[in-house]
């Protein structure tokens, strides 16, 4: 599945071989050139933050953007 993603002013389409989070940060972090031991959070393009539990359904969204972001970057690049 493709989610599209922006992590500070870049956004991008990344490809996940199915709905997991875990997966998907591993992915963001490879994608962004992020490193491993960054913690990252998740938001939705409306500023909810997305977990674990929630992530699955929210795929299901369409043109729903996951924000990205970390403790050195926690506005999202806004």
């Amino acid at each position: 599945m493709i989610v599209k993603v922006q992590y500070r002013n870049q956004k991008k389409y990344i490809k996940i071989p199915e709905a997991c989070f875990g997966i998907f940060i591993t992915e963001v972090k490879e994608r962004f050139s992020i490193p491993v031991d960054n913690i990252l959070s998740v938001e939705d393009d409306t500023g909810t933050e997305v977990d674990d539990y929630a992530f699955p359904d929210l795929l299901t969204t369409s043109g729903i953007c996951f924000v990205i972001k970390d403790e050195l970057n926690d506005s999202g690049g806004e």
